[in-house]
């Protein structure tokens, strides 16, 4: 539980910087990647425009009819040989046909025999040369293809350049007002991000200060919850004792409970530790809820960031039942207007009470402070004047009939002790002293 009003006004501005900074991040990323893709772009349409004008038109046209006459060339080249393929592939099943089997002893010694195997053999060598030649013309004929469509590429490239630097610059408008959004983008996020650090800053050091008043609270806070810990660990283990003390069967048994329950408990009776450590629970927990109402009380006030202070004149004019005037207004007066814009208020009968004039009264303190007579009682008049967050009133007046008004919901009221020559303000950790008037 935190008992600072501040925790959840801080936990919102942390939250808020860590996504300003999130969204900072965010934006940078995208404003590097727009510029990235702008250069690419930009790049892009560079290149192109070189290639453009390193190029001749007609010098591609030339080019295309060049290597399309080397093409055909190559091609009837091809089909010559293809043919001769044919021819050599034909004259070999004639000769096959007529030749006989080199395995009839009668075509050993034939001339005629011999003559037709020098024949098939020239044929095929033929035939296998001329294969040797397409595969040749096959691949010259692939390398000019490739040529010819790279030839093609870069006149449909050039044809197109006017399409192709158009969607290239409307590529780079885009770009460039995108980069422009971003960039504006960011700027609003880092302008957002600096609010937000200028916000957690400011209610930084007022939360640091209200931690800091309330620290020595949560301390004793924290030491009774502990200490309630404990002592309902040690109630549970006496509960353990009494129950193994009903089961058990001997004296003997009973001996050795109380016994361990001496040794861990220190007494070993353990309905006396459950009654003792009751009664300590209780105790702590009155302790802890007087500890709670400090602590919350201590951090409200430890929150305010005063500027203002409202003091009810008339009701401090007494001590112990007795009449001391201004003597205790005076140096708290004096004391309050040097880092506090002061104002006292006084009820229209203090004048006779005081035995002084009005103009003497509203010229007794420094001309910092203001100081007004009111035409009736001055309780509505004084809570209505401290109505801001940063205003707080001082009396003892516990404004029981004024429950609606800002000062007295948000608990701006403090109750100052007179006594013996001595005033004292606990919230604003005050003391001082005074002398009676004669």
């Amino acid at each position: 539980m935190s008992y600072n009003p501040l925790e959840q006004d801080y936990q919102r501005h942390s939250l808020e910087l860590k996504k300003c900074d999130l969204s900072v991040s965010q934006l940078q990323g995208a404003v590097q990647s727009a510029k990235h893709s702008l250069e690419s772009a930009q790049k892009l349409l560079h290149e192109e425009q070189s290639w453009h004008s390193a190029q001749d038109e007609s010098v591609l046209r030339d080019e295309e009819t060049a290597i399309r006459m080397e093409i055909d060339n190559l091609l009837h080249q091809k089909r010559t040989l293809q043919l001769a393929i044919r021819h050599a592939e034909s004259k070999q099943t004639q000769v096959r046909s007529r030749m006989g089997s080199d395995f009839n002893p009668l075509n050993w010694f034939s001339s005629t025999h011999k003559a037709d195997k020098a024949e098939l053999l020239s044929w095929s060598a033929s035939e296998s040369k001329s294969r040797g030649a397409v595969r040749t013309l096959s691949s010259r004929i692939g390398n000019k293809e490739k040529m010819l469509e790279d030839i093609c590429a870069k006149q449909t490239r050039f044809g197109n350049f006017e399409t192709t630097v158009g969607k290239i610059a409307s590529e780079l408008r885009e770009l460039q007002q995108r980069l422009e959004r971003l960039t504006g983008e960011l700027v609003d996020a880092k302008e957002k991000r600096d609010l937000a650090k200028a916000a957690l800053k400011a209610i930084k050091t007022q939360y640091d200060r209200v931690n800091a008043s309330i620290k020595p609270l949560q301390v004793q806070i924290d030491q009774c919850y502990s200490d309630i810990d404990s002592s309902k660990a040690k109630l549970d283990l006496a509960a353990k004792f009494e129950s193994e003390l009903t089961a058990a069967n001997s004296p003997k048994e009973r001996k050795m409970i109380h016994a361990s329950c001496e040794r861990q408990l220190g007494d070993g009776s353990p309905s006396r530790v459950r009654d003792r450590q009751v009664g300590v629970i209780e105790g702590l927990q009155r302790t802890l809820e007087k500890l709670h109402k400090r602590a919350l009380r201590l951090g409200k006030i430890a929150s305010l960031d005063i500027k203002h202070i409202v003091i009810d004149g008339s009701n401090l004019m007494n001590a112990d039942d007795q009449f001391i005037g201004l003597s205790a207004i005076e140096p708290l007066v004096l004391h309050l207007s040097q880092f506090y814009s002061v104002d006292i208020f006084f009820d229209p009968g203090a004048t006779g009470v005081l035995q002084m004039s009005r103009s003497d009264l509203l010229s007794y303190f420094p001309d910092n402070v203001g100081v007004h007579i009111t035409a009736g009682e001055a309780d509505e008049t004084i809570l209505n004047y401290a109505g801001q967050p940063s205003s707080i009133v001082i009396s003892r007046d516990g404004f029981v009939e004024y429950i609606d008004k800002h000062a007295v919901i948000e608990g701006r009221v403090f109750k100052p002790e007179i006594f013996n020559g001595r005033l004292l303000i606990v919230e604003l950790d005050l003391e001082l002293t005074y002398e009676s008037a004669a």
